[in-house]
């Protein structure tokens, strides 16, 4: 199975170019709105050209959730920087119409998909652990509790100070090193110049939020 992950996509065309033909699964990492570059106009336009691909195909396509996204699906429980309050009803009645389409991870093998990342320090303040943690993850976002866990957000990120960010929020200085042990994850969040892997064959995490400044994607053949 050829497997393709794109990361943060914020309003951009550039996704595109990726090889989707060519994949068996799709995955992108979420955080669709809130642009700094292109107008609410394209931005809208291409949140709804991806949900179509999902409608489409339901099992090619995963939409993972982003910080931005969970601000518009769950307003006003999780703020957001960035955040269009005048597209707000907009987006959050396009959130909530699709809400099927979008979840927070996605698991093959050992290979974890979040937008942000789960670290050690996050995991183990609430449980988290075994061998199938997207079920897991997933499974947190249908109750508040749950998503009050999922959608925590540290001081890295603007956050409470004794916060520890969740797998939407949580930045590259604080998976890089305190990355799960038995995974390997693909994650979006931090903007970076190229993807960029940390660890070993045992477990690692690899940042592919590039698009804001290369055309490059996440690609495995399973």
């Amino acid at each position: 199975m050829n497997v393709l992950a794109i990361g943060d996509i914020h309003g951009r065309t550039n996704w595109q170019q990726a090889p989707i033909a060519a994949a068996d699964k799709v995955i992108f990492m979420g955080d669709y709105v809130d642009s700094k570059e292109f107008s609410d106009e394209q931005t809208d336009e291409v949140l709804k050209q991806i949900v179509a691909l999902k409608e489409a195909e339901p099992e090619k396509f995963v939409l993972l959730l982003g910080n931005h996204d969970v601000a518009y699906l769950h307003y006003p429980e999780h703020p957001c920087s960035g955040f269009r309050f005048y597209m707000q009803k907009k987006w959050t009645a396009f959130y909530r119409e699709h809400q099927s389409a979008f979840q927070v991870a996605y698991q093959l093998d050992h290979y974890l998909f979040t937008h942000a990342g789960v670290s050690r320090l996050w995991a183990r303040k609430h449980g988290i652990k075994g061998d199938h943690l997207a079920d897991t993850l997933n499974a947190l976002q249908e109750t508040a509790a749950g998503r009050e866990a999922l959608f925590e957000c540290g001081a890295i990120r603007g956050g409470n100070p004794g916060a520890t960010s969740g797998l939407v929020w949580a930045d590259q200085r604080e998976t890089a090193g305190h990355y799960i042990s038995g995974f390997h994850q693909i994650v979006g969040h931090t903007p970076l110049p190229e993807i960029r892997k940390y660890g070993d064959e045992e477990s690692s995490i690899t940042y592919i939020d590039v698009l804001g400044k290369t055309v490059d994607f996440w690609e495995r053949t399973f």
